[in-house]
C-alpha cells in the first residue's frame, strides 16, 4: 500500500533566494569599518550575534565580501545614494534593491552632511506634506521615501522593514563648539515621530524603525583619533545596539503539532499543522497572516481562511487528503525571516503497528528472525529484522486485534548457546543451592511440568552434547513474554510493548551474550598417553566454582576406535554424557550440583591399531562454567611420555606484555615443594603464588595482575622467582596497564 506524504512547507518570503532572508546595509565607511582592528566594524559582530540566535540570514550588496556584503561608500552622503530631489544617484540603490531584492534594508547615512555646512533645520516645512532637500534632515525623509517603493508596491513588495540611525557623534565637530549630530539626532527623531502619527503623507505609519546610535557611543572613550570612525570598543557597541533592534523582528520557527501524523483518505488529520512564531527574545509575535496552498497532490483544507498569528504565536491549518498519493503544501509567513519547516504526515487506511523483540531483560540482544502473527487471522504481518525490529501496515483500521511472536525452535541456536553449566543451575536449584528467578524457571522447565528439577537438567545436558529432544521436552525452543499482545480500538499507530525472548534451556541466558567469552580463574591442561593398542586423552581443570565442563573431541577415525568417556579426578556426584554424532567426534558434557576447587580430570579411553607420527586430537567449543577457552590441539605422541628436565625449569610466561594476567610456565625434574614469587622493580615482594608439592613434569601457574592485598599491580617490569627446596630459578616479566 502507498504512503501518503503530506509535508508543510513553510516558504520563504522571496522565491528567489530560499531558506534565507536578505539584509542590505547602506551606509559610508563607518558601514564599511573604517578604523576597527578587523576591517568589518560592526557587520561582522552583528552577524556573529544573530547567528548564535539562529536566525538564517544573507547580506547581500556590491561592496564587502562574503558574508557581509552591503551598498557602502565611504566619504559619500545621503544624496548620492537615490534619485529625485536632492538626490545625485552617484551611488543609488536602485540597482542593489532590484538585483538582490533584500527584506531588511539598515541605514546609517548623515556623517558626511553634517561634517560640512549643510543645514541641520527641520526636515519639512510644511509639517510633513513635503521636503526641504536643501538640509540633511529633509534628504534623510526623501531618501526613506525612496527606499518604500520596494515595499509599498511601486518597485516591488519584498521590502520588510527599514532601519534608520542617528548616526554616531564626532568628536572634531563638538571640539569646534558646535554638535551637528545631536541635531540630526533630534531631527530623525521628529521624522520617526511624524510619521507615526501620520504627519507624512509619503512615509506612512510604521514605515521604518527607529535605532538611536548616537547616544550607543562615548564619543570621548570609542572614537579613534580621527575624532570620525569608531575604535574597537564602539564599533563593538554599535552591533550590540543593532543587536537588540533586531533581535525583536519574527525570525524563529519551529513546529508545535501535526508532524508524523497517520490517518486515512477522505478524513480530516486528527491534528492541525501547527507553527509557531518568536523573536530573538523569545517573545511570540501575533497578527501576522500565514498563507497555505495545496502545491501538488489530492488534498483540501476544511476552511476556506488563512490563519492568522494567535496571541501565543501559533498558526494552525487543517488538512483533509481525499486519495492516496503525494502531497506537498506551502506556506507562506509574512514576516522578516525566510524559513523551511517540513512536516510529514500519512494517509493510510491501516494501522501502523511496531515493535521491537529483544532477548531477556535487557535492551542489548535483539532477536531476529521472529514472524509476527496477526492472531484473529493467523496471518505472519512481519519478521523481526537483525535489529529485532518489526512493522507492518496490515491490520485495517477499526479492527481490534491480537499479536504474538513466533520462532522455530533450535532457530538461530548456535551449538553453544545451552550448555552443562544451564543443566548444573538446574540442578543446585533443585537441591536448594541456588534458587533461580521466575524467567530463569521458565527457561528451566524443559519438559513443561511446572517445575525445575533434576530431570530438566538431564533434558539440559543432553540437549548441550547434541541429543534431540524427546517428544514433549521443549529444549532449544523459543518461548516469549508477553505471548501475545491485544489492542481494543487502536489509533492509526500502534506502538508495541517490548516482547522479551527467551530460548528454553538457556538458565543462565547467555544466548549472544557480549560479554562471552568470559575471563575465569581457571586453567585448563590437556595431555594424550599412547601405549600398546590404547590411547587415552585427558582434560584437568583447576580452578574453584567448578561445576560444568562441555567439549567436542575430533580426531582422524581411521584406525582409532572410541571406547568410553571416564570421569576422574574430583568429579564425585557429577554426571557425565557423551555423543558420537559422527565418526571421529565426539561431544562431552558434565555437571554437578555442588562446586569444586580442587583439580577435576575428565578422560576419553581409545582403541587404535597404529598412530601415525603427526596424529593430533583437538578440543573445540571448550567451556568451563560459561567461560570459553581456546582449542586445545594435542600430539600423540606414541613414544610415551615428554622427556623430563635435569633441573628445575622456568619458561616465558604467556601472554608478554600483559594486561590483566598472564600464565606461568615451568618444569620440575621430580615431586617438589614449589612456590612462585612476583617480586616489583626494587626487589619487593607483591604476589607469592603457593602451589605446593607437585609432580615432576611440567605445570602452569596463573597470575591475574593483582597483589597479596587484591590490588591491581602497576605497570613495570616485575620478576618472577621459581623456588624449590634445592633451587631458585627467575625470569623477567612486563605488565602493561
Amino acid at each position: 500500500m502507498r504512503r501518503i506524504a503530506l509535508l508543510l512547507l513553510i516558504i520563504g518570503f522571496s522565491r528567489m533566494t530560499p531558506a534565507q532572508s536578505r539584509i542590505l546595509v547602506i551606509g559610508n565607511s563607518i558601514t564599511l569599518g573604517t578604523g576597527s582592528t578587523s576591517g568589518t566594524g560592526w557587520r561582522q559582530l552583528l552577524l556573529d550575534s544573530l547567528s548564535t540566535l539562529g536566525y538564517v540570514n544573507e547580506w547581500v550588496g556590491p561592496s564587502g565580501n562574503d558574508p557581509i556584503r552591503g551598498h557602502f561608500y565611504p566619504g559619500q552622503s545621503i544624496g548620492a545614494f537615490y534619485t529625485g530631489p536632492g538626490g545625485t544617484g552617484t551611488r543609488d540603490v536602485a540597482p542593489s534593491m532590484n538585483l538582490y531584492q533584500p527584506h531588511i534594508v539598515v541605514v546609517h547615512l548623515g556623517s558626511n552632511d553634517i561634517g560640512g555646512t549643510d543645514d541641520i533645520g527641520p526636515y519639512s516645512d510644511d509639517g510633513g506634506v513635503s521636503f526641504n532637500t536643501q538640509r540633511v534632515g529633509g534628504r534623510l525623509a526623501q531618501f526613506i521615501a525612496y527606499l518604500l517603493q520596494w515595499k509599498n508596491g511601486t518597485r516591488g513588495t519584498f521590502l520588510r522593514e527599514i532601519y534608520v540611525c542617528a548616526v554616531i557623534p564626532r568628536i572634531d565637530i563638538i571640539n569646534d563648539g558646535r554638535n551637528p549630530a545631536l541635531g540630526f539626532y533630534y531631527t530623525v527623531v521628529n521624522i520617526y515621530s511624524d510619521a507615526q502619527n501620520n504627519r507624512i503623507p509619503a512615509i506612512p505609519r510604521n514605515s521604518f524603525r527607529f535605532v538611536d546610535q548616537y547616544h550607543s557611543i562615548d564619543p570621548q572613550t570609542m572614537l579613534n583619533a580621527d575624532g570620525l570612525h569608531p575604535n574597537d570598543t564602539g564599533y563593538s557597541r554599535m552591533a550590540k545596539t543593532f543587536f537588540g533592534t533586531l533581535r525583536g523582528l519574527a525570525m524563529l520557527y519551529d513546529k508545535t503539532a501535526g508532524d508524523g501524523q497517520r490517518g486515512r483518505p477522505g478524513e480530516t488529520l486528527p491534528q492541525p499543522l501547527t507553527v509557531r512564531v518568536r523573536n530573538g527574545y523569545g517573545s511570540l509575535l501575533n497578527n501576522q497572516p500565514v498563507f497555505f496552498e495545496v502545491v501538488s497532490g489530492d488534498a483540501v483544507f476544511t476552511d476556506s481562511q488563512n490563519p492568522v498569528l494567535t496571541t501565543n504565536g501559533i498558526a494552525s491549518k487543517s488538512v483533509r487528503i481525499l486519495s492516496e498519493g503525494a502531497v506537498v503544501i506551502g506556506a507562506t509567513v509574512h514576516s522578516t525571516i525566510n524559513r523551511t519547516l517540513f512536516f510529514h504526515v500519512y494517509g493510510q487506511d491501516r494501522i501502523h503497528v511496531t515493535g521491537d523483540v529483544f532477548y531477556d531483560a535487557q535492551d542489548i540482544r535483539p532477536v531476529p528472525n521472529v514472524r509476527i502473527e496477526w492472531v484473529e487471522s493467523g496471518v505472519p504481518i512481519d519478521t523481526t529484522s537483525p535489529a529485532g525490529r518489526f512493522a507492518s501496515t496490515k491490520i485495517p483500521f477499526d479492527e481490534d486485534f491480537s499479536i504474538r511472536p513466533l520462532k522455530t525452535p533450535n532457530e538461530d541456536v548456535t551449538e553453544n548457546a545451552i550448555l552443562s553449566y544451564d543443566a548444573a543451575l538446574v540442578a543446585r536449584h533443585a537441591v536448594g543451592l541456588n534458587l533461580l528467578d521466575a524467567a530463569s524457571k521458565i527457561a528451566a522447565d524443559v519438559n513443561q511440568d511446572g517445575k525445575a528439577d533434576l530431570g530438566d537438567a538431564i533434558q539440559i545436558a543432553r540437549y548441550a552434547v547434541g541429543y534431540s529432544p524427546p517428544t514433549g521436552v521443549l529444549t532449544g525452543a523459543w518461548t516469549f513474554t508477553p505471548s501475545r499482545q491485544s489492542f481494543t480500538t487502536p489509533g492509526d499507530t500502534v506502538r508495541c510493548d517490548v516482547f522479551r525472548a527467551r530460548l528454553i534451556g538457556d538458565v543462565s541466558a547467555g544466548w549472544r551474550d557480549p560479554s562471552v567469552p568470559k575471563t575465569g580463574g581457571w586453567h585448563v591442561k590437556s595431555s594424550a598417553r599412547v601405549w600398546d593398542d590404547s590411547l587415552c586423552v585427558t582434560l584437568t581443570v583447576t580452578g574453584g566454582g567448578f561445576l560444568s565442563a562441555d567439549a567436542r573431541i575430533v580426531y582422524d577415525p581411521s584406525g582409532i576406535r572410541f571406547l568410553s568417556a571416564e570421569k576422574g579426578e574430583g568429579l564425585d556426584g557429577f554426571q557425565m554424557l557423551s555423543h558420537t554424532p559422527r565418526p571421529g567426534e565426539i561431544r562431552l558434557g558434565l555437571f554437578g550440583a555442588e562446586e569444586r576447587d580442587n583439580p577435576v580430570t575428565a578422560a576419553w579411553i581409545f582403541r587404535h591399531e597404529g598412530i601415525p607420527p603427526d596424529a593430533t586430537v583437538q578440543i573445540l567449543n571448550l567451556y568451563v562454567n560459561d567461560t570459553a577457552f581456546p582449542e586445545q590441539r594435542i600430539a600423540l605422541n606414541p613414544d610415551s611420555s615428554p622427556a623430563l628436565p635435569d633441573r628445575p625449569m622456568l619458561y616465558a610466561n604467556y601472554p608478554n606484555p600483559f594486561n590483566p594476567g598472564t600464565t606461568i610456565p615451568f618444569a620440575l625434574h621430580r615431586t617438589d615443594r614449589v612456590r612462585l614469587v612476583i617480586l616489583n622493580a626494587v626487589g619487593q615482594a607483591v604476589r607469592i603464588l603457593e602451589a605446593g608439592e607437585m609432580p615432576a613434569g611440567r605445570h602452569e601457574l596463573p597470575w591475574d595482575g593483582r597483589t597479596d592485598s587484591g590490588q591491581a599491580a602497576p605497570s613495570g617490569v616485575y620478576v618472577i622467582r621459581l623456588e624449590t627446596t634445592e633451587t631458585q630459578v627467575v625470569r623477567k616479566i612486563n605488565l602493561i596497564r
